[in-house]
């Protein structure tokens, strides 16, 4: 029952041995893929079908494919740019980008549910507080919070029209980090942290 609560990760392409008695032992709710996991589309789509053979068709299958330099499956899907292009095209014309990030949602959303993806661990909706790119950098939308709720929020909606869910992240808000989190531990500060929290507040209440 604990396990069915877990998501965990495996650590190659396909499912060894010991990888088959590990999942077995701990029966988990879920499985999330990295790059290590991922040759092609076809070998990740034998990959997923695998893994529900395995554990059920039930478990869930999540990956981050944010878009930019947050890429899971490397090719084969259309690739998008990171956050920052689409927050900074709202600069120009708020109205045209928020279709555009509709329309980016609906894109990945198809391709990934294809694939047999349950859960797509995106958009960040960091604000952009710093400009040392090897923290959230053009992850995130940028620095408004408003603006940064509707791109994601039209970024989710498409992905959920195509059956797969979306996962805002990182709370409680690490744009003013400067260290990229697949790296290192990125420390925030305490205070001031009202801003940083509104999409957040806003995912909760959807």
């Amino acid at each position: 029952m604990i396990g069915n609560r877990l998501w965990i990760g495996i650590p190659e392409p396909s499912i060894s041995s010991e990888t088959r008695q590990h999942l077995l032992a701990v029966k988990p709710g879920g499985v999330i893929l990295f790059g290590r996991n991922i040759v092609s589309i076809e070998q990740l789509k034998q990959l997923i079908d695998d893994l529900r053979s395995l554990l059920g068709n039930s478990l869930v299958i999540s990956l981050d494919q944010e878009g930019g330099r947050v890429v899971r499956i490397p090719g084969g899907v259309t690739l998008f740019p990171g956050n920052l292009a689409l927050g900074s095209a709202a600069l120009r014309d708020r109205q045209r980008a928020l279709e555009l990030a509709r329309l980016q949602g609906r894109i990945s959303g198809k391709e990934l549910r294809a694939i047999g993806i349950d859960v797509n661990l995106a958009p960040c909706v960091d604000l952009l507080r710093s400009s040392d790119e090897r923290g959230i950098g053009s992850r995130s939308f940028g620095s408004d919070p408003q603006l940064v709720l509707e791109l994601a929020s039209e970024i989710g909606a498409g992905h959920r029209e195509q059956g797969v869910h979306d996962c805002w992240k990182h709370y409680p808000g690490i744009g003013r980090a400067t260290v990229d989190p697949h790296f290192g531990l990125p420390t925030i500060p305490g205070q001031d942290s009202g801003d940083h929290l509104i999409p957040f507040r806003a995912a909760a209440r959807a």
